[in-house]
Formats: structure tokens, C-alpha cells, sequence
């Protein structure tokens, strides 16, 4: 039901959207749906077995703990986060990196090629090295 689907959505709002917090979600789903369904074969209205629903299902610590999740804690999913982060941060900084020199070859010939000061444009690789230190601590102190 999507109102159960939407009021689960909200509930984790604040979690990281990782795969601990899907299959948390994805249980929690299962048993209100079954629930509500439950409610609803016993004859009440769609309104009243939604309302008893999400009252009975409405704290997520005692939720967690019913479950058996009671050792996935908002902290260790946030640190598996954060983990993921900083490695999703570095491979980025890696492809810059190795762009880097790239680039400033490309740059190299088309100054060469546009000006034709073959004799001086040289010089950039040797600007080009102290730069390439001054990015790198840019990157590593971006976070």
C-alpha cells in the first residue's frame, strides 16, 4: 500500500540510504502490510486499520529491537557511510590526479600549436610541477 510505503519513507528519512536500511525498510513493509491486510479481514474500514497500523508500528527503536536490528544502530550505519564516502572521495581525487598531467599536455600543444613559441611554452611542465603539489593538497583537504 503506498501510504504505508510513504509513511516507512519518512520514518527513515534521517538513515543513510544503504543496504542495511533497505532491507530494515523492506521487513518493516512486509509486516505492516501484513498487518493492515489483517486488519482489514477482520472488517474494519481502510482508515481505521491504516490508523491502528501506524500506531502500533510507530516507534522505530522498539520496532528495531522486535525485529532482532537492534544491533544495526544509527551510528554504525552512519560510520559504514562515512566509510564509503571517503572511499568514493579518493577515487575521485585518483582520477584527478591522473587527469592532471594529462591535461596540462593538451594545454602544452595547444599553446604551442596557436602561438608557435615552441621554445618557450616548454615551461609549463616546469610550472606545471609545483601546481600539481598545491592540487593535490587542494584534494586531499577538500573534505
Amino acid at each position: 500500500m503506498e501510504t504505508i510505503r510513504n509513511y516507512i519513507d519518512t520514518m527513515f528519512q534521517t538513515w543513510p540510504d544503504n543496504e542495511a536500511t533497505l532491507r530494515v525498510k523492506s521487513q518493516l513493509t512486509e509486516l505492516m502490510e501484513d498487518k493492515y491486510q489483517a486488519l482489514i479481514d477482520q472488517g474494519l474500514s481502510q482508515h481505521e486499520a491504516l490508523g491502528q497500523v501506524i500506531s502500533e508500528f510507530g516507534n522505530i527503536e522498539e520496532l528495531r529491537q522486535e525485529l532482532g536490528m537492534a544491533e544495526i544502530s544509527a551510528d554504525e550505519i552512519s560510520l559504514d557511510e562515512q566509510k564509503r564516502q571517503k572511499e568514493k572521495k579518493k577515487a575521485q581525487r585518483k582520477i584527478l590526479r591522473g587527469n592532471y598531467w594529462i591535461i596540462v599536455t593538451v594545454v602544452y600543444f595547444l599553446v604551442s600549436f596557436l602561438t608557435g613559441w615552441w621554445a618557450l611554452t616548454w615551461l609549463l611542465f616546469v610550472i606545471a610541477v609545483p601546481f600539481e603539489s598545491y592540487f593535490d593538497y587542494l584534494l586531499k583537504h577538500s573534505d
